[in-house]
């Protein structure tokens, strides 16, 4: 399919009316259900079937929704970035943050960027480190922020800091007097952690499997903020890295670290060759920044 019959399908699959889709995309509507007719003819399949006198997808005209969204948003990308590159300044900033990242570091680090930027509009994704991974690897993002080592190729990279691991738990918990942590207490108590498809939960898993303890959470979650609901809840404490403390120490919990230097990275990445990747240094300096002065700009 051609781009514009890749929207005329996707407009008629979200309208329901080839005569709304035809306006949309610039059509008459005898061209529209034409184009339509051809394109199936094509395919060797119906995309559509008639239903109250809407037009609805059939399965196999659902299957190709995901594709079809790829496909507007690498071209809308394609469109931006070429009226960027024509006029040398960024109309918007696509930035693909971690949950943690996106309610406490990035917002106070934004102010930097946008004094680089002042005109263009910001737009966050909050999504996981492997989802962010690929959408700058498919040049959908302007820049992310991820934890861990799950780096596309070929990308810019910043390490931002290392973050280190912290038990989070009520006041009146047993362990909530200690200064420190070893793995072997933790794993005498119940406790809740990221799924170890995360960067986090990947280290628990190990290093309580290290101090002969199996991985066996009471409650495993790919959220910190539902980590920290369980631990408030009684559930057990919840192991989370420096960018979740801020959330949990509002809610009244207590945070202490664990192990000797167990830590996991934070970095800035990029796809190379965008207009925005000369920011990428100066963007890199302020996440420090906010980080090292607790989640507030420096002045100047």
């Amino acid at each position: 399919m051609n781009t514009r019959e890749i929207r005329l399908v996707w407009e008629v699959a979200t309208t329901g009316s080839v005569t709304q889709a035809a306006e949309r995309v610039h059509m008459t509507q005898p061209s529209a259900s034409a184009a339509i007719k051809v394109i199936e003819e094509r395919m060797g399949f119906a995309i559509f079937s008639r239903e109250n006198r809407r037009l609805v997808l059939t399965p196999k005209g659902r299957a190709l929704l995901p594709e079809l969204s790829n496909a507007l948003t690498a071209l809308a990308s394609l469109d931006r970035l070429s009226e960027e590159l024509r006029v040398d300044v960024a109309s918007s900033i696509a930035i693909g943050c971690i949950a943690p990242a996106a309610t406490t570091v990035l917002p106070f680090a934004l102010t930097a960027l946008k004094r680089s930027v002042p005109k263009a509009r910001i737009v966050v994704h909050t999504a996981l480190a492997v989802e962010i991974a690929a959408m700058v690897a498919e040049q959908r993002i302007d820049f992310g922020l991820v934890i861990g080592d799950t780096l596309p190729p070929e990308a810019g990279v910043a390490d931002v800091a290392l973050l280190r691991l912290h038990a989070v738990m009520r006041p009146d918990h047993v362990l909530a007097s200690h200064a420190s942590m070893a793995w072997h207490q933790l794993g005498q108590h119940p406790y809740v952690t990221l799924t170890r498809r995360l960067q986090v939960g990947s280290l628990v898993a190990r290093r309580l499997e290290e101090s002969g303890h199996a991985f066996n959470p009471v409650v495993e979650v790919t959220q910190f903020s539902s980590a920290c609901g369980f631990a408030l809840a009684g559930h057990g404490l919840a192991v989370l890295d420096n960018l979740s403390l801020p959330l949990a120490q509002s809610m009244g919990l207590v945070a202490i670290p664990i192990g000797p230097n167990d830590s996991v990275p934070f970095r800035l990445i990029w796809p190379k060759g965008r207009a925005l990747s000369k920011h990428a240094d100066a963007f890199a300096l302020a996440l420090r920044d906010a980080l090292r002065s607790g989640f507030a700009p420096l002045p100047g």
